[in-house]
């Protein structure tokens, strides 16, 4: 996962991702960072069909763009100044929509959970979840005030379509950098008999090419739905990233990517949302 989209509002919740983007971005060699902003000019009420001069209203939004890099681009460390490679972009037209189609050219998006205040929250959350559903690539979600302290311990909710093999591998890629301990959860929303058949999907997966390089436990919990069980075996473990798979064609996550259930789990969590799409 080399190249890396950041879509900000410039709000709170933004700044915060684009810093955890920029820390795990350092971590992949070779990654580099596109800050972008999304914005629809506003029309005149006494002429909507008319839209004020497009070429002020970029160059405002260019400045502002260019001011919030600088701002929250992350200091060298002593003496040794960062390599990472941070462009930027101004994108014209419905956030949710712009993001979505960028992210045909990108291989993972790092994105703030919520907008600027709580009277917004709603509008802005819910670009934030649009993007998760359609993306063209993985996404990360980043709550408010999460500080990055490294990968070491990642939850894949590992139901029986996040089994699938083309899943284990794009995890087992992404986590080459990382080097965290992948915790395989299954949640059991009721009394089920062919777990074992996915637990050794997955381990046939894993040691395709040989031992994997990272450590993994498997776990099976049981609870009343998707969403509390996940919360709940986080709570127990130092989990630093939960990530799922969002079925497209299939409505078994349907519930747990309703707005309130993948805030609850970004939120609730306190830790970063990674989602990755199965489109067959």
């Amino acid at each position: 996962m080399k190249r890396i989209l950041v879509p900000t509002d410039f709000s709170v919740a933004a700044q915060d991702a684009f810093t955890y983007a920029q820390q795990i971005a350092e971590t992949m060699e070779g990654a580099s960072l596109t800050a972008a902003h999304v914005f629809m000019p506003p029309m005149e009420s006494e002429y909507p069909n008319m839209f004020p001069p497009v070429t002020e209203l970029m160059e405002v939004r260019e400045k502002m763009l260019n001011d919030f890099v600088e701002e929250y681009k992350n200091q060298p460390v002593g003496s040794v100044a960062t390599t990472l490679q941070i462009d930027k972009e101004l994108l014209i037209g419905f956030p949710a929509d712009e993001i979505v189609q960028a992210s045909k050219e990108y291989d993972l998006i790092i994105m703030g959970m919520t907008g600027e205040n709580d009277l917004i929250d709603k509008v802005l959350g819910s670009v934030s979840i649009s993007v998760a559903k359609r993306a063209e690539c993985p996404v990360i979600l980043v709550p408010k005030k999460v500080e990055f302290k490294g990968v070491r311990h990642m939850l894949y909710a590992s139901n029986y379509e996040s089994a699938n093999d083309a899943m284990i591998k794009t995890l087992v890629d992404f986590n080459k950098s990382l080097n965290a301990c992948v915790h395989f959860v299954h949640v059991a929303e009721k009394a089920e008999q062919d777990y074992d058949i996915t637990k050794a999907g997955i381990f046939e997966e894993l040691f395709e090419e040989g031992e994997p390089c990272f450590a993994f436990e498997m776990a099976e919990v049981e609870a009343g739905n998707v969403t509390e069980g996940l919360l709940s075996y986080a709570k127990d473990f130092p989990i630093d990233l939960m990530v799922i798979v969002n079925h497209r064609k299939h409505n078994f996550w349907d519930k747990l990517f309703h707005k309130s259930q993948t805030k609850l789990l970004a939120n609730k969590a306190n830790m970063p949302l990674m989602v990755f799409h199965l489109n067959d």
